[in-house]
């Protein structure tokens, strides 16, 4: 295991800024460990100590080469990057279903369960992202609401707020809701142990406050990791169950989880890309912080003021761009039939701007009515509201992504981070600031910062009321 960790920083090396590099004495270090290391040298310095072993000296001017064995390992599908806690030096092959421990190869003949019939279970990547896949999501869904609590909180010992003594219950009751959770002790205990607790505590829950179900719910949808290994297709006792399950499933489930699956695949090069000029970009550091502000802050402010109806706002992420690839019809595979969405976007200018529709949306090729719908630019602090075209309000179709507008008030273009197709013709559907005249170049540029762009990143979140 030791091979995938650079000897100078002790991090695993990766295929961006970590990939490991051969040194003239043979050892391997980061990429970004030699940056650093040549970085450090002044003119008059000609090597540095190798951090392997201080007797090398590395020559400034030496041909560093990449080490393309360990790259192309690293880049296989199926590359686990988990070491065994007894040995080290040995990856993770195996899971023990009754001791409940992930296995070196050399483990498993000294485990007492290695003989009994699917006492173990192979560990694949498969297996492992599936799982992170589900519980990811949900814990966010929780990190969101106890952030949430945390500001009222502050806000109330602070004395920045006034609340009425509903809204104290209410957060008390969230609070009980997330540190009375039996779930929480039942992740600790083995699988046979938390069936027979949830046995016994079943007629308790049915009969108890429904202020506790939630989490009880939460719980019960984060499955075992061993069930998503089972469902690896590495495991051929459980290929033949699974199989059985999609065949029972409706033809048409099956050719749209294909699809899904193809527009996730195309979009995975340009992800990865996207990802790694987003963590030096100054431009999404202000994006990030701007939007972080909106969605976490308890305060009437900006996009809140509008949208506010009742207490306890909060937002979900439903769509990323980053994440889940730019074109519409992905837009459109999270955000539709989702209730009430907001938008924050980050162009290739750096302005910061999005939208919000109560109205969710569908691919319907239609426009459609929606008197609370706005734009708002949080890089000029400034927000439009619906005029008189409030039937315009926004625009479903499945050619294209977040649109609002008669005349595309706003309009972002399918791969909208490849093309400069995305654009704004602000004042058809929604007011102008004073001084501005609709159709005027100035006027078209004020939310974007020009004619037309490139997308960098797009959010939508869910507007959700708890």
């Amino acid at each position: 295991m030791k091979i995938f960790i650079c000897e100078a920083c002790n991090l695993l090396f990766n295929q961006a800024n970590r990939k490991p590099m051969y040194l003239s004495c043979g050892d391997v270090i980061c990429q970004e460990c030699l940056h650093f290391k040549l970085k450090q040298l002044s003119n008059n310095e000609q090597y540095f100590l190798c951090p392997g072993d201080e007797q090398h000296q590395i020559q400034k001017d030496s041909n560093f080469i990449k080490n393309l064995h360990l790259l192309k390992h690293m880049s296989s599908s199926d590359f686990l990057n988990m070491q065994c806690d007894m040995h080290q030096d040995k990856l993770v092959e195996k899971y023990c279903r009754y001791t409940q421990k992930l296995m070196c190869n050399e483990c498993i003949l000294s485990c007492n369960h290695s003989l009994q019939s699917e006492g173990h279970l192979k560990v694949t990547r498969k297996g492992i992202e599936n799982y992170a896949q589900s519980v990811i999501p949900k814990l966010q869904d929780l990190l969101e609401r106890i952030q949430s609590l945390i500001m009222n909180f502050i806000n109330f010992k602070n004395k920045d707020k006034l609340f009425l003594g509903s809204d104290i219950v209410k957060m008390a009751n969230q609070v009980k809701e997330i540190f009375t959770i039996g779930a929480i002790k039942q992740i600790q205990q083995p699988q046979q142990e938390r069936i027979q607790q949830k046995e016994e505590s079943k007629s308790i829950d049915e009969s108890d406050d429904s202020t506790t179900s939630k989490p009880s719910h939460f719980y019960e949808e984060c499955l075992d990791i061993e069930t998503y290994l089972e469902k690896s297709s590495d495991n051929e006792h459980q290929v033949v169950q699974i199989n059985t399950t999609i065949q029972s499933k409706n033809q048409q489930e099956q050719e749209e989880e294909s699809k899904t699956q193809e527009i996730k695949q195309e979009q995975i090069p340009k992800q990865k890309l996207a990802l790694n000029q987003l963590e030096a970009d100054p431009y999404y550091a202000n994006y990030r912080k701007l939007v972080d502000f909106q969605i976490t802050t308890q305060e009437v402010f900006l996009v809140r003021d509008k949208i506010l109806d009742q207490k306890f706002l909060r937002f979900q992420m439903i769509y990323k761009g980053t994440r889940d690839g730019f074109s519409s019809k992905v837009f459109h595979q999270f955000c539709n039939t989702q209730g009430p969405t907001i938008s924050f976007i980050l162009n290739e200018f750096g302005y910061v701007f999005g939208g919000y529709a109560s109205v969710h949306w569908n691919s319907n090729n239609q426009y459609v009515s929606d008197d609370k719908a706005f734009l708002f630019s949080l890089t000029r602090k400034s927000k439009h509201l619906v005029n008189a075209q409030v039937a315009h309000a926004t625009f479903h179709k499945d050619t294209h992504g977040w649109t609002q507008g008669g005349s595309h008030d706003l309009h972002i273009s399918s791969d909208c981070n490849i093309n400069s197709d995305s654009y704004s013709n602000l004042g058809h559907t929604f007011q102008v600031p004073d001084g501005y005249v609709y159709g005027q170049e100035n006027t078209r540029q004020y939310l974007v910062g020009g004619l037309k762009f490139k997308v960098i990143e797009i959010e939508v979140y869910r507007v959700l009321y708890v």
